[in-house]
């Protein structure tokens, strides 16, 4: 006879950011609504629509009819992720000590959300994030350094922790600078400002579409960049990823192990 789980269930609730993401929301939200796991129970999904002028909307209000869970904050106006993320956590409702954050283009693996809550059991954990995947094709110089982008963010994150994509935090965290562009590396700051451990899930595996021109590719690298900078001047802090020569290091290790993807 199996002996009954009795370790109690962290309580979640799962802020959704989204702009124009009807080709997704819906699936993504399926998947939120019914992921399960052994360390967490979502009791709240808020999805905050910014500027949104497609179906994202209507969406999100069909979810909110069918599970007591999900609720909509609509704002008209596009006033940035920052902002969006602030919204979510105005809502998160007493009780709930964790928030896992999503932009609406993400699909998780079905197990990746309680993965990511696992590590909250230790009080010494502060922030998590996912392994992101993409879902480019193959072929292409654009896909292939989407690609070789996300397998050295894994192998850089696997010794030191870079949140991206699809994280979780305590959130109890202050409210967002209006001004970031790089909402994850936001709250990696304060979660080390509080000496909390920053976790790094590579069994969290969360889908996500990589740019697929150049001209997005070089403009969201450039909005990255410029975001951290700003961060470090801001909050005197630098991602893990933000030193060249780490990166440097890790890219030609895969040009020699992985030539044929390179």
């Amino acid at each position: 006879m199996v002996a009954p789980n009795t370790q109690e269930r962290i309580p979640v609730a799962v802020g959704v950011t989204v702009y124009n993401e009807e080709k997704n929301l819906d699936a993504l939200l399926e998947a939120v609504a019914s992921a399960q796991g052994r360390h967490m129970e979502i009791q709240q999904i808020i999805v905050v629509s910014s500027g949104s002028t497609d179906r994202s909307v209507s969406i999100a209000e069909a979810w909110a009819k069918r599970d007591a869970r999900v609720e909509l904050t609509n704002d008209e106006v596009r006033r940035g992720k920052a902002t969006a993320v602030n919204q979510v956590l105005a809502r998160i409702r007493p009780g709930i000590g964790i928030c896992v954050l999503a932009g609406g283009d993400l699909l998780p693996h079905p197990d990746a959300l309680d993965a990511l809550v696992a590590p909250f059991a230790l009080a010494s954990t502060g922030m998590t994030g996912a392994h992101p995947v993409p879902i480019n094709h193959s072929e292409g110089w654009v896909n292939r350094v989407v690609h070789l982008q996300w397998k050295l963010h894994d192998a850089l994150s696997r010794t030191r922790p870079k949140m991206g994509e699809l994280v979780a935090f305590r959130a109890d965290v202050p409210p967002l600078d209006p001004e970031t562009v790089v909402d994850e590396a936001w709250l990696e700051t304060v979660a080390k400002s509080r000496n909390q451990r920053l976790c790094y899930v590579p069994e969290a595996i969360v889908w996500n579409r990589g740019p697929t021109r150049a001209a997005e590719l070089l403009d969201q690298r450039r909005r990255v960049f410029c975001g951290h900078l700003w961060l470090r001047g801001a909050r005197h802090y630098e991602v893990s990823t933000f030193r060249s020569a780490s990166l440097l290091a890790l890219a030609a290790q895969h040009c020699v192990s992985h030539p044929r993807e390179t």
